[in-house]
C-alpha cells in the first residue's frame, strides 16, 4: 500500500477529547503515592482521542484508529505513561477509566475529519481507518 491510497474526506467528523485536567489530576495522584517521582506530566497513549456518536452509541478513537465503544458496562480504558524531562515510561503507570457521560465532558466542541484524525504508518493502521469509515458512515 505504498504510496498511500487518498483516503474518502468529509465522510466522518469526529469531536477531540481535553484529557489535560484528566492528565494533571493523575499526575498528582502519582506523586501523593510517590512523592520521589521525577514524572512532569501524565500522558494517555496514543492521543489525540476524539469521540463520536453514531446511532446512539458513544465511540472514541485514538489516533492509531483503534476504538472502542463506551457504555456504562463498558467504560473507556485510558492507559497514562509517566513523562520525565528527558525520558518517557514505557509502559503505562496508570489506566483511567470513563464513563459516557465523562467522555462526553471532555468533548472540546473542536472537530476532525476521521482521514485525518488517524495516522498513517502501514497497513495496519489503513485497515483500522477503512474499518471506522465503513462502520461509522
Amino acid at each position: 500500500m505504498y504510496p498511500p491510497e487518498p483516503r474518502a474526506h468529509g465522510v466522518v467528523t469526529l469531536t477531540l477529547l481535553d484529557l489535560d485536567a484528566l492528565s494533571t489530576q493523575a499526575l498528582e495522584a502519582w506523586r501523593r503515592e510517590r512523592p520521589d517521582t521525577n514524572y512532569i506530566r501524565m500522558e494517555p497513549g496514543f492521543a489525540p482521542y476524539a469521540a463520536t456518536e453514531h446511532d446512539g452509541t458513544l465511540y472514541v478513537i485514538c489516533n492509531e484508529g483503534v476504538g472502542w465503544e463506551v457504555t456504562d458496562t463498558n467504560p473507556l480504558p485510558l492507559d497514562l505513561y509517566g513523562r520525565a524531562e528527558h525520558s518517557f515510561s514505557m509502559a503505562p503507570n496508570m489506566r483511567a477509566t470513563l464513563s459516557p457521560d465523562e467522555v462526553r465532558s471532555l468533548m472540546t466542541g473542536d472537530t476532525v475529519d476521521l482521514a485525518d484524525h488517524v495516522r498513517r504508518f502501514g497497513d495496519r493502521l489503513e485497515v483500522n481507518f477503512e474499518t471506522w469509515l465503513g462502520r461509522l458512515s
